[in-house]
């Protein structure tokens, strides 16, 4: 190993020598001299050590423009790549001595400049992406604020009062010691027409601890827009325990606890939607169960009436055929004549009213003795077939009923549950959104740090003289 260290040594200074020996053997007269000079920059706004050699020749060749333009005297300029890339040999040969060597000044100064012209771009460019990243941490700061119900959506807010916001006012009547409402009535009246502020203050009393008298903290602002007075004055408002928010209804400014405006940030456990979802299955079987008995109730409904009508029919037919039948519903004619003929005696006066009682008594006789033999025959005819439909479709108007009710609570839980689950996934969608914008705020406010510190830490390159003849 220590063979190879004295290697290495002899073989860097055999270069060393042929590199002096190089630049004396490039020297055509006494008034031709020559440096050798090692560029030095930060490395985040330019890398030497990594940049290709035709670029850093071109910069030396520009620079080598930008001498011969600056220079008293008429002067000729060489240059070659040394040991490393950031080491440069320089010569300037000019009419004299004091000649080569001021120009060959004005060549390193022109090479310094060139290098820091090129670094400045680089500068530039790394602000360029420290206001991108400000701006983009901007964004989802408001997003976040947004969520979490400490500052309204803008896209939401009416027109009419997005202008008053945008307002500029003058609140330099603001003091630390102001009392909240008062500060709130000065912010009202600073545009006209007046803002509409309602603050709830039984709930910002309730989890803040803040009242109307609670003072401000807040000095006076002789020019600010009213939306960013607004949002200071719920920031001041706001403690560790309990943070203020304010939402817009309409072209309403609610101010309250910014806990009554968002979701929980907490995620709804992985039981409560396991619940819901066998609760939104078991309610399913349920209702499937249900059409499925009303399907075959009225299945059985409709045959039963059909059997009914048919029975009806047989009954009609012995009805037709049936000589007792016929002579009572004669009875009955007979009767209903006799009747209306005394009717008509009573009218003209030939009978008394109380005659009129005989006819309607045998009238009467003789319908419910047809009605009799009607219902013996019916019964005789089916069987008894006809009651018993007729009980059977009764039950099955009641079962219908009954299980048409419990169909619909059936549904209205569903309707219910399902509800719950599509609010619990708005809810998860948005704790979801929550988490995924704080881990971008927290990645943005580490690029950040990152750029800040690079551009602290940045330094102007340099060229050193580090041999010269």
């Amino acid at each position: 190993m220590r063979s190879q260290e004295r290697s290495r040594l002899l073989s860097l200074a055999l270069v060393l020598a042929m590199a002096v020996t190089t630049v004396y053997a490039q020297e055509p007269d006494a008034n031709s001299v020559s440096c050798i000079i090692k560029i030095s920059a930060d490395p985040q706004i330019l890398d030497i050590a990594s940049m290709p050699e035709d670029l850093i020749s071109e910069l030396v060749r520009r620079a080598a423009v930008n001498a011969t333009a600056r220079s008293e005297s008429e002067a000729h300029f060489s240059w070659s790549p040394f040991s490393s890339s950031d080491t440069i040999w320089l010569a300037s040969e000019a009419s004299d001595e004091a000649s080569a060597k001021a120009s060959l000044g004005e060549f390193i100064n022109a090479i310094e400049s060139s290098l820091r012209q090129f670094s400045q771009s680089r500068a530039i460019e790394l602000a360029s992406r420290i206001n991108s990243v400000q701006e983009s941490r901007y964004h989802a700061q408001t997003e976040l604020d947004v969520l979490l119900g400490q500052k309204p959506d803008e896209r939401s807010i009416p027109r009419r009062l997005r202008t008053a916001l945008d307002t500029t006012v003058d609140l330099s009547m603001w003091s630390p010691d102001m009392p909240f409402s008062e500060a709130l009535d000065t912010l009202k009246n600073s545009v006209d027409p007046p803002l509409q502020i309602v603050a709830m203050w039984k709930d910002l009393l309730d989890s803040c601890n803040t009242d109307r008298s609670t003072p401000i903290d807040i000095d006076g602002l002789p020019s600010v827009k009213v939306g960013t007075a607004l949002e200071l004055l719920v920031k001041a408002m706001s403690t560790d325990m309990c943070t203020l928010g304010y939402q817009i209804n309409d072209n309403v400014i609610v101010i309250e606890p910014a806990e009554n405006l968002a979701v929980a940030t907490q995620p709804v456990s992985q039981a409560d939607a396991k619940t819901l979802t066998q609760r939104r299955d078991q309610i399913m079987r349920d209702i499937q169960t249900l059409e499925l008995d009303l399907a075959g109730l009225e299945a059985r409904r409709a045959a039963t009436e059909e059997q009914i009508v048919r029975a009806q029919e047989d009954a009609q037919g012995r009805l037709a055929n049936d000589v007792v039948t016929k002579e009572l519903e004669k009875l009955v004619e007979m009767q209903t004549q006799v009747l209306e003929r005394q009717r008509q005696e009573v009218e003209y006066g030939a009978r008394p009213v109380s005659g009129l009682a005989e006819a309607q008594e045998s009238l009467a006789k003789a319908k419910i003795e047809l009605a009799r033999r009607k219902e013996d025959l019916t019964w005789s005819a089916s069987g008894g077939r006809l009651t018993n439909l007729s009980g059977q479709l009764s039950q099955i108007a009641i079962d219908r009923t009954e299980m048409g009710a419990r169909l619909g609570v059936l549904k209205r839980h569903l309707a219910d549950v399902e509800k719950e689950m599509a609010q619990i996934a708005a809810f998860e969608a948005k704790a979801s959104q929550i988490q995924a914008t704080k881990t971008t705020l927290e990645a943005l406010d580490r690029k950040l740090a990152e750029l800040r510190t690079e551009q602290a830490s940045s330094r102007p390159p340099m060229v050193t003289v580090i041999g010269a003849n």
